[in-house]
Formats: structure tokens, C-alpha cells, sequence
């Protein structure tokens, strides 16, 4: 008899062992034997052999955390310097002209007419008639008719043919072949290396630690069910613990950096370039040529002939003729003449006068002015952020399970 409670103490400790374990691996076991009709631990037709586990793959399903980049539109406040035309209020200052009245004193002419007797010698002509005699020689065209010999040459025409040479210039077409300068301009790429600052972003990874809720579930206990006659597994709690997690962030670093880049420039350049020409130019060539040429030679004759003249003489004949005349002698005369004179005599008077005088004042004027302004407006940019997104994913876990403890499958029965 102690040998029995001995045996079945000895399978209690190894089934509540086997239970722990399978709890501890997330399977639900029973220790009650075979589990057909109620055969409990302390049977007598059970054995109490060592309990061996069977390790089977489960597929499970897990939530995983990925970081994963997507670009994010954001607005920032930009100022921006604005120039608004502005009215502003000056002064100038004006000279105006005003009269003030100033009375003063004045000597004013004044006028009067009066008659002076006027004394002058005054020459009057007298003018007398005579006669005189006046001698003129008149000369008187007197005509005569006589013959005068009239010599004079005549050229009388003698027409004779001789062979006269013609000498004349033709041009020949000669065609040779040059080389000719053609000067003309050409741009060439020149490419020059010019350093140029720029800013790059990039991304830097940073590992930062946080606290991450995680599901934990307790080991579960064997619990003996009497009604049953067998261990039912109870699993344990499930609770929140916070687990610190490595998160890796995407910080961006703006840096500036010096590029090296190409720049082409074009450069003109000359270019001379021999280009054979074909000319055709015109070579003067001197040519003989006789041709019968009828020449006329004037012969000089000598004619002479008489032609009726009529001459004309002069005759003087001298004339005796009368002339009257007339003489002028001067008589002065002693003249009386009244002749009106203006005198001038000068009168005080009051005078009252307006003086100008310059007064100063300021003018507004209004002026546009340029004022800077400063203006916030909201320009969009684009970020690149790292966002975290969960995943389910599905994983093999290795599960084992206790095999039976019975020696056969027909003791429970």
C-alpha cells in the first residue's frame, strides 16, 4: 500500500511539471490518463512511467512596427519684403509778393504852351531870262556808189579711196582659277570647371529608446477536476508591461556642400579658309584690220568778183543857233514869326505809392513715397518623414506536448 502512494506521488510531481511547461509554451494539456471512462491518478491500472513531449511548429501571427517614408506637404511662413507707395506730407517754402501803400512827395511836370517871336534871315530867289549864241559842228552822210573786188578762197571737195588700217581693242574672256581668303566666325564650346555651393538634406538615422506596451501572458496551472477524474488546464493572465523598444527615426541634416560643374561657354573665334574661286576676266587684245576708207581732201581755189558798193562819207558843216536862259540871284529877306514853345514847370504833389514786399510761407505738397513692408505669407514645402505602419506577419513557434502515460491504451478501460 506504500508502495502505490508512493508511485502515484512521484507521476503528481512529474504531470505538474509537464503542465507548467506546456502552459509556459501556450498549450493546454490534461493529466487524467487517457480520458475515456474516468480512470483517475490513483488507479490501480495505471502506470507511472516519465512523461515525454512531443514538439510540433505552430504558425502564429505577430505585429510588427516598419518605418516607412512618405512625403508630407507643410506650410511655412516666409517674409517677404514689399515696397507700397505711400503719401506723405511735405512743406516748401514759397516767397509771395504783397504791396504796402507808401505816401511820398513828387515833383510833377506840367506843361504850358506859350507864342515866342522868332527873328531869321531868309534868302528868296529872283530869277531873270537871257540869250546867247551857241556854235555846233553837224556832220552830213553823203553816198557813193562804186565796184570793189571782192577776193576770197573756195574749198573745193577732191574725193580720192585708200586702205586705211583700223586698229581696235576686244576683249577676251580668260578664265583662271584663284584662292580666295574667306574670313568668317565661329563659335567654339569652351567648358570651365566652376565650384558652386549647394545644399543637400539628408537623412540621418537615429536610434532613440521608448516604452512600448506588450502583451505578456502568465504561466497557467493543472487544476484537478473531480468530476472528471482528470487535470484541466487553467491558463494564466494576461497583462500590459511596458518593454523598452530600439525605434530608429529619419532626422534630416541640411548641409552645404561644394560641387564642381561643368560650364560651357562660347567663345568666337576666326576662321580663315582658302576657297578656289574660278574668275573669268576680260584680257584687252589690240587688232589690224584694212578697210577701204574713201577720204575727201578740200583743194583751196582762189575767186575773185566785183560787188557794188555803196559808201558813205561824212560832211561836217558847222551851225550857229540862239539859246535863252534863265539866272537865279538870291535876295535876303528879314522874317518876323511867332512859333508856339511849350514850357515845362514842376508842381509838388502827394503821391501815395504801393511798395512790394516778400513774405515767406510754407506749402504743403503731398509726395509718393516708397515704404518698405514687410509680408508673412504661407509658402507649401515638402518633407520626407518616417512613419511608422504595423504589419502583421506570420511566424513558426515550436510548440511541445506531453505524450500519454499509459503502458497500454486498454487500462483505462
Amino acid at each position: 500500500m506504500r508502495s502505490v502512494a508512493a508511485m502515484a506521488a512521484v507521476a503528481l510531481a512529474l504531470g505538474t511539471s509537464a503542465s507548467a511547461e506546456a502552459s509556459y509554451f501556450g498549450a493546454a494539456v490534461s493529466h487524467g490518463g487517457c480520458g475515456q471512462s474516468g480512470c483517475g491518478l490513483f488507479s490501480s491500472r495505471c502506470c507511472a512511467q516519465p512523461v515525454e513531449h512531443q514538439c510540433t511548429t505552430v504558425e502564429r501571427t505577430v505585429c510588427e512596427t516598419v518605418w516607412e517614408r512618405q512625403e508630407v506637404t507643410e506650410m511655412r511662413n516666409v517674409c517677404e519684403t514689399v515696397w507700397k507707395e505711400v503719401d506723405k506730407t511735405c512743406y516748401r517754402t514759397e516767397t509771395e509778393t504783397q504791396y504796402r501803400e507808401v505816401k511820398k512827395m513828387v515833383s510833377k511836370p506840367v506843361w504850358e504852351t506859350i507864342e515866342k517871336e522868332c527873328r531869321y534871315t531868309v534868302c528868296k530867289p529872283v530869277y531873270e531870262t537871257k540869250e546867247r549864241e551857241v556854235k555846233y559842228t553837224v556832220c552830213k552822210p553823203v553816198q557813193e556808189a562804186i565796184e570793189k573786188e571782192c577776193r576770197y578762197t573756195v574749198c573745193k571737195p577732191v574725193y580720192e579711196t585708200i586702205e586705211k588700217e583700223c586698229r581696235k581693242v576686244i576683249c577676251k574672256p580668260v578664265t583662271e582659277t584663284i584662292e580666295k581668303e574667306c574670313r568668317y566666325t565661329v563659335c567654339k564650346p569652351v567648358w570651365e570647371t566652376v565650384e558652386r555651393e549647394v545644399q543637400c538634406t539628408t537623412y540621418k538615422t537615429v536610434e532613440e529608446e521608448v516604452m512600448v506596451a506588450k502583451c505578456v501572458q502568465e504561466p497557467g496551472t493543472c487544476v484537478f477536476d473531480p468530476v472528471t477524474c482528470r487535470y484541466v488546464y487553467c491558463p494564466g493572465a494576461v497583462k500590459q508591461i511596458q518593454v523598452p523598444c530600439k525605434v530608429t527615426k529619419c532626422v534630416p541634416v541640411t548641409e552645404t556642400k561644394k560641387i564642381q560643374e561643368k560650364i560651357c561657354k562660347m567663345v568666337q573665334e576666326e576662321v580663315v579658309k582658302k576657297i578656289p574661286v574660278t574668275t573669268t576676266r576680260m584680257v584687252r587684245e589690240e587688232v589690224v584690220e584694212k578697210v577701204p576708207v574713201t577720204t575727201c581732201k578740200m583743194v583751196q581755189e582762189e575767186v575773185v568778183k566785183k560787188v557794188p558798193v555803196t559808201v558813205c562819207k561824212m560832211v561836217t558843216e558847222e551851225k550857229v543857233e540862239k539859246q535863252t536862259y534863265q539866272v537865279c540871284k538870291m535876295v535876303q529877306e528879314e522874317v518876323v514869326k511867332k512859333v508856339p514853345t511849350r514850357v515845362c514847370k514842376m508842381v509838388q504833389e502827394e503821391v501815395v505809392e504801393k511798395v512790394p514786399y516778400c513774405v515767406t510761407k510754407q506749402v504743403p505738397y503731398t509726395v509718393k513715397v516708397k515704404v518698405a513692408e514687410t509680408v508673412t505669407k504661407q509658402v507649401p514645402y515638402t518633407v520626407t518623414r518616417c512613419v511608422p505602419k504595423t504589419i502583421e506577419k506570420k511566424i513558426q513557434v515550436p510548440c511541445c506536448q506531453p505524450r500519454s502515460c499509459c503502458l497500454l491504451r486498454s487500462c483505462c478501460h
